[in-house]
């Protein structure tokens, strides 16, 4: 198929070892869909608001492993299936590098806690040891900003703990810029 085409048949699928991922452009990229059952998968996306740290056209299923993605909130996607829990944290401007994003289960043991590397508005994380129903405190360099309970689908909050964005969608999230691209039901 050209270049930048959608291809049904086509897929990145990680089941193991250890991925880091500093991109410019967009930092995991497939014409298809993408596909997660293991290993780590760390993504320092885009800057820019034209990439993302995921983009594919088909799904995104996340089945096991860990996945830290990070990046500008105006082309990002977040995955759209998978039977791990997922965690979509954006964030009113644009954070530094060094930000420490943290989880913490109900009786304050750390799930999750990751410090990406470069300037960010956008966290997505999954991870073992995530559960349907399972309520997490969200820190931010040390300081509590939420509490949040983990939904069936993707989790979307703000880091102050305020709702989504009525744009934001399985696939590309649209912050009232400009047309949403993308596939899938609207989240709530």
């Amino acid at each position: 198929r050209g270049r930048g085409k959608s291809h049904s048949e086509a897929s990145i699928n990680i089941s193991g070892g250890v991925i880091r991922i500093d991109a410019e452009g967009d930092g995991v990229d497939s014409n298809g869909s993408f596909y997660m059952s293991g290993g780590e998968l760390y993504v320092a996306g885009p800057s820019s608001g034209g990439d993302s740290a995921l983009d594919y056209d088909g799904s995104c299923e996340i089945s096991g492993g860990l996945l830290m993605a990070t990046g500008s909130a105006g082309m990002m996607q977040v995955p759209s299936d998978g039977i791990q829990p997922r965690l979509a944290v954006w964030f009113d401007g644009v954070q530094p590098a060094g930000t420490q994003i943290e989880l913490a289960d109900d009786v304050n043991q750390t799930i999750l806690d990751v410090t990406p590397e470069k300037p960010f508005e956008v966290v997505i994380l999954s991870a073992p040891g995530l559960e349907v129903g399972q309520t997490c405190a969200l820190l931010v360099n040390g300081e509590k900003a939420t509490d949040l309970t983990l939904t069936e689908t993707v989790t979307l909050i703000s880091s102050d703990g305020s709702a989504a964005p009525t744009q934001m969608r399985f696939g590309r999230m649209d912050m009232g810029e400009g047309r949403v691209e993308g596939r899938g039901k609207a989240m709530q």
